[in-house]
């Protein structure tokens, strides 16, 4: 089979940790800030809709993969997030297989709902604070009490109008789910059955809720992810050398190419997609593979940010949207990153060291 994981030892502590997925975590969530920070520099009228036209050359620009690619950041940029949550769910499980289901959604679940509640209530105080009310908001009852869970997206309130990008929580828990259930299919059926039927059951049912609910609903509902979710657990057992790195990305970028022609395509979208994202994420696997190899300190510094993803995906939304309410001056545009990151290592340390710590200790 072409595709495979590089898993090399020097990349591969102890705890089973790979550092590839340090340096994809990381990467996921700039791509996603990236995608939302541009959405809201073309409102402001900053820069141009053609800005993030970048092209190879080769090809017509709507057939591009560069161009494809930064045009989809945020989307690629979840299918990523996906992605990586299926790896690492697969490994962490695999370091202690005698949990029982309640230990371990207990511990999935205070890994993201203390953060994410923090960072609810934060937006609703900073509107009541830079607004005075939260009428413009438009927040009714019932989403409120979805949003509160995290779940706002299966009652038809979509990302919601607190924190947008919360719409991903609700996929990833019916995931969770999903892995527990089925977690012993991934060790003891034929991966490649598995592999090709989670496919078409993932593009089938991007089919489906297209024709029947549209594209955002695509996004949240779980089953059209299986095949992401899945992707490394069922790459893990495919090896190859270091020397074929090189070889394995131009592969893959030469594919990249090809799938990108049936991810321009509406008819082909839905199935283009699913290839097109993994394919830059095995592509990137690599790059991050070579990368790591240089230097022990850069890693370190790759597993620091990767911790944090979680908190920048939280709160950079709601610091784009408190721009918006405060009238979208330029020079908040231009601290938005720094702010960004301060947040997070803020969130990162309330929740974790005093919050989490204190919850513990009693």
């Amino acid at each position: 089979m072409m595709f495979g994981v590089i898993i090399t030892m020097h990349n591969k502590p102890k705890s089973g940790r790979l550092v590839e997925l340090d340096y994809l975590r990381f990467f996921s969530v700039v791509m996603i800030i990236l995608s939302h920070f541009f959405n809201g520099m073309k409102r402001k009228g900053i820069i141009s809709d053609n800005f993030a036209e970048f092209s190879l050359g080769f090809l017509p620009l709507q057939y591009d993969p560069l161009n494809l690619l930064f045009n989809n950041l945020g989307l690629v940029g979840v299918s990523f997030f996906v992605i990586l949550s299926g790896a690492g769910l697969y490994l962490s499980y695999n370091r202690d297989k005698s949990i029982i289901f309640k230990e371990w959604f207990k511990k999935r679940v205070i890994k993201i709902y203390p953060k994410y509640l923090v960072v609810f209530f934060g937006v609703i105080i900073s509107y009541f604070v830079f607004v005075g009310s939260l009428n413009s908001l438009n927040l009714s009852w019932g989403e409120f009490i979805a949003s509160i869970f995290a779940v706002q997206a299966y009652f038809g309130f979509g990302g919601g109008v607190v924190n947008e990008a919360t719409w991903f929580i609700g996929l990833i828990l019916a995931l969770y789910v999903f892995f527990w259930f089925f977690k012993d299919l991934y060790d003891r059926a034929d991966k490649k059955v598995i592999f090709i039927s989670l496919f078409i059951v993932s593009v089938i049912s991007k089919y489906v809720v297209y024709f029947f609910f549209g594209t955002r609903a695509a996004k949240f509902v779980f089953i059209t992810s299986l095949f992401e979710f899945s992707f490394v657990v069922l790459m893990l057992r495919y090896f190859i050398i270091e020397h074929k790195r090189l070889r394995a990305m131009l592969l893959l970028f030469l594919l990249s190419v090809a799938t990108s022609l049936l991810f321009s395509t509406e008819l082909f979208k839905p199935m283009g997609f699913i290839v097109f994202s993994t394919t830059y994420f095995l592509f990137m696997f690599y790059l991050f593979s070579l990368i790591s190899s240089f230097s022990s300190k850069l890693n370190l510094i790759a597993s620091k940010l990767s911790t944090l993803s979680y908190s920048l995906f939280l709160v950079h939304g709601p610091l784009l949207g408190l721009i918006k309410i405060m009238g979208e001056p330029i020079f908040l545009y231009v601290l938005y990153f720094p702010i960004v990151f301060v947040s997070a290592v803020i969130l990162d340390f309330f929740v974790d060291k005093i919050i989490l710590n204190r919850i513990i200790r009693y």
